[in-house]
């Protein structure tokens, strides 16, 4: 539970006091502000006592209400982070495209970086003051920054690896493609159309390997992602073409 701020009455009379210059009080000056004090707490009625603790209480439910408010966010700030940290390490794990070397360096950085947001977590949770909330959310926003930068790279890794993956592929098919269409060339030109189809999905595909390559080289993820889905359109409209040559060409 916060600590509950308490304002006291002799708060409020010290502010109805400031007339008096407090940088350089003489003896003289502090017993006559003693008397006034004593004279205006002498002088206030149980009403307008009743009303003073009512608006300090006010003010104490306000603070605490701020308080309360602050904590529920940053935790479910944090709580989002490490949400994450989870999902990213997840796709991580389950990524049978990245090599064991890669995937343990990843793994690892995500884990620490996990470790750190759930210390936060923790701060955040035992803490009992407005003021020592504010100062673990200020730590905890400047370490979610350089976590994200983990998870960043992470990620970038993951798809770099990705792309060089899927480049083999691409690659590998491309080959034999070409090989296919020089069968089809000789013993099938009758099909001229549809040998023409493939001969563009070719240059295509020959064009989407180079800029995968680049997109890899630059660890540019979206470009990765953009690019391997064009491949896999590419390979697929091949496919239907080949398909529809099946009985009339030797293939």
């Amino acid at each position: 539970m916060p600590k509950k701020i308490v304002i006291s009455s002799a708060c409020l009379l010290i502010l109805i006091s400031t007339a008096y210059a407090t940088s350089a009080i003489t003896d003289a000056q502090r017993q006559s502000i003693d008397q006034k004090k004593q004279q205006i707490t002498s002088s206030i009625t149980p009403e307008q006592k009743q009303a003073i603790d009512q608006k300090r209480q006010e003010i104490e439910d306000k603070i605490n209400q701020n308080y309360d408010a602050f904590k529920a966010a940053l935790l479910k700030r944090i709580d989002r982070a490490i949400a994450m940290i989870d999902n990213t390490t997840q796709k991580i794990s389950s990524n049978t495209k990245i090599v064991d070397s890669s995937k343990e360096v990843i793994l690892t950085s995500l884990a620490n970086t996990k470790k750190g947001l759930e210390t936060y977590k923790s701060k955040a949770s035992s803490s009992t003051s407005l003021d020592e909330l504010g100062a673990v959310g200020r730590e905890f926003i400047q370490y979610l920054g350089a976590g994200e930068d983990v998870i960043k790279e992470g990620t970038k890794k993951a798809l770099a690896v990705l792309g060089t993956n899927m480049t083999a592929k691409a690659e590998a098919y491309k080959a034999k493609l070409m090989q296919t269409l020089e069968v089809l060339k000789k013993t099938c030109p009758s099909e001229a159309t549809a040998i023409g189809n493939l001969e563009n999905k070719l240059k295509d595909l020959d064009k989407e390997i180079t800029a995968l390559k680049q997109a890899t080289k630059d660890q540019n993820s979206a470009q990765i992602k953009i690019i391997t889905a064009q491949i896999k359109t590419t390979v697929k409209e091949t496919a239907t073409i080949l398909q529809s040559l099946q009985g009339k060409c030797q293939l």
